[in-house]
């Protein structure tokens, strides 16, 4: 019973990562069916349908490249340099000494390191994507950012009981519980100013001037990203056959013990 309820689980399992994998397809799929839009034709649109229809009318899903416009930019934590969007994390590296007892009752210490998030900070401000025949403001609230990393840096050292340790004007105190700090790693991702873009959501006036901005449909994508078109589609078609392939396989290995197991069974 054991080795069939066991094959059903990795059958579920895989079924789960087939889930996973036509989402992303859906997601490839959306990314090829929208073209390019520039600035000016977004600008153009709006004004007609404003025209036509009044305020808050507007409404379009568009895929626009450009350059990050902002002119009240933000300073990253830890690089300090202008951006329009950043989130700072800080991860620990911890080793601690377990007790590990084998089969005949030998006891022996083993120093184990595990690594832990200390803390995450996110800022970001609406800013302008701008190409050759105009700029349209972004808010990114949202959206899903695939930005570059801007900072890294690991601080070594142990932490000694009762004492701090210090980055950036960030303070963060030792365990007290028998492990050992070895170090602290700070990373920061960010988009940059004059960072070319790719975005792709929907263009709208609903706050009552032209934006892209995240659409009230949750269906809908909104992507704000440092990567090319290109570099995101190939991306996710490796996930797509990462994901196809692992639930293929898993769904022969469930297979293969439901058979097993009621073939015991009998």
């Amino acid at each position: 019973m054991g080795i069939l309820i066991g094959g059903v689980v990795v059958a579920l399992i895989g079924l789960v990562l087939w889930i996973i994998m036509n989402k992303r397809k859906a997601k490839l799929n959306v990314m090829d069916n929208y073209e390019n839009t520039s600035a000016s034709e977004i600008i153009q649109n709006h004004q007609f349908f404003e025209e036509e229809y009044g305020k808050g009318s507007f409404s379009n899903f568009i895929e626009i490249r450009g350059n990050v416009h902002c002119e009240k930019p933000i300073q990253s934590e830890f690089a300090k340099e202008d951006v329009v969007y950043y989130k700072s994390v800080v991860t620990r590296e911890i080793e601690k000494r377990v007790q590990r007892r084998d089969s005949n009752g030998n006891v022996r210490y083993d120093n184990v390191r595990s690594t832990e998030k200390v803390s995450e900070n996110e800022r970001k401000a609406n800013f302008f994507v701008k190409d050759s025949t105009g700029e349209v403001m972004v808010d990114p609230e949202g959206a899903e950012m695939h930005t570059m990393k801007i900072f890294s840096e690991y601080e070594q050292g142990e932490n000694p009981s009762g004492t701090w340790f210090n980055f950036g004007g960030i303070s963060f105190g030792s365990l007290g519980n028998g492990s050992r700090v070895l170090g602290y790693k700070y990373e920061e991702y960010a988009i940059p100013m004059n960072s070319h873009l790719y975005v792709l959501g929907e263009a709208n006036d609903r706050a009552g001037k032209l934006r892209i901005s995240k659409s009230n449909d949750k269906k809908q994508h909104f992507i704000v990203s440092t990567k090319t078109e290109d570099e995101l589609k190939s991306n996710l078609q490796s996930n797509i056959n990462i994901f196809k392939w692992s639930a293929i396989a898993l769904w022969v290995i469930g297979a293969g013990l439901a058979v097993f197991g009621i073939t015991k069974m009998i």
